[in-house]
């Protein structure tokens, strides 16, 4: 007991040290963004359309997690229920093929806009619309 009565302060000070180095963290990333050239005031937009799909699939691949997780524990929650059991199923086959789908809409543009860069002569089949990791 006299241990958690020391230990349970540093409980609050752990979030402040961490929202502290993800500060820094920030401020570094922002001065190697303004060194590659995006920190200028010339923000393309093509740069920000590319940066605006690559947030958008990233929240749907969080939704698709969700998804998943939601329908894992429907699944291991329904206790022998054949009904319950075809629903999560359900779930995650749709989740899956929503995946798929976006997966795919987005690899079609992707090449589409790439081939029509390439054949206007705005470069060698590079897009900015492609997501970089």
């Amino acid at each position: 007991m006299r241990l958690l009565k020391k230990i349970f302060p540093l409980l609050f000070l752990l979030p402040l040290q961490a929202l502290a180095q993800l500060d820094v963290a920030k401020q570094n990333l922002q001065e190697i963004g303004v060194a590659a050239g995006y920190g200028s005031e010339e923000r393309n937009l093509t740069v920000f359309i590319g940066n605006l799909i690559r947030i958008v699939l990233g929240f749907v691949g969080m939704i698709f997690l969700v998804l998943i997780i939601w329908a894992g524990i429907q699944w291991m929650m329904s206790g022998g229920n054949e009904q319950s059991i075809e629903q999560a199923k359900k779930r995650i086959i749709n989740a899956t093929i929503g995946l798929t789908v976006i997966i795919l809409a987005y690899s079609i543009a992707s090449f589409v806009v790439g081939s029509l860069e390439q054949a206007a002569g705005g470069g060698a089949g590079q897009s900015n619309f492609q997501v970089t990791p």
